[in-house]
């Protein structure tokens, strides 16, 4: 009954209080606070969300992907990239051939938090025909990457790259990665 414009402190706090109450069953609960018009409330069940990581939750969040609108996907798709199970990845990669920017944005993100050099032929493919924001967040995904592959693919996808734009964001990384046998 707290769903008036000024009370959103007491719906958030109401929400809290239910889904403190009914622990990972309340996920269900949050899934459906992304329904709701006000971006203060589906921000607050994304964090209260946060503590429900395992597998039956994650599927409810990658399920309620398909049915949400732009703006709500890429929130989910910045939460479970926060969130970091491993079965949202396939709907993070999925995810970068959205139209949206905002969305695909959310998934470079989302995807390189956690999806390391697996994630990494992917991004590449979105530096190549990227716009600079893409293009950047693609990069800074690549920097903090772990792994032996990292720089030889980067290096590899240079002279495929037909953007000035990505050739430059791929050099940077080779340089900030000390990638001297890729000189």
């Amino acid at each position: 009954k707290t769903q008036g414009v000024h009370q959103v402190q007491n719906h958030t706090a109401a929400l809290k209080i239910l889904v403190d109450l009914k622990g990972e069953q309340g996920v269900p609960l949050l899934v459906d606070a992304m329904n709701d018009k006000n971006p203060q409330y589906r921000a607050a069940a994304l964090k209260f969300a946060e503590g429900f990581t395992g597998n039956e939750a994650t599927a409810l969040w990658v399920k309620k992907l398909d049915k949400s609108s732009d703006q709500v996907k890429a929130e989910i798709l910045t939460m479970l990239g926060r969130a970091g199970n491993h079965t949202a990845l396939p709907a993070e990669l999925n995810a970068l051939q959205n139209r949206n920017e905002e969305v695909k944005l959310a998934a470079i993100r989302g995807a390189g938090q956690w999806g390391g050099q697996e994630v990494l032929p992917s991004l590449l493919k979105v530096m190549k025909t990227g716009n600079p924001q893409e293009i950047d967040a693609v990069a800074r995904a690549i920097q903090v990457m772990k792994g032996p592959e990292v720089t030889g693919q980067a290096a590899g996808a240079l002279a495929s790259t037909p953007s000035g734009y990505g050739q430059a964001a791929l050099i940077h990384i080779l340089s900030e990665r000390s990638a001297d046998d890729h000189l």
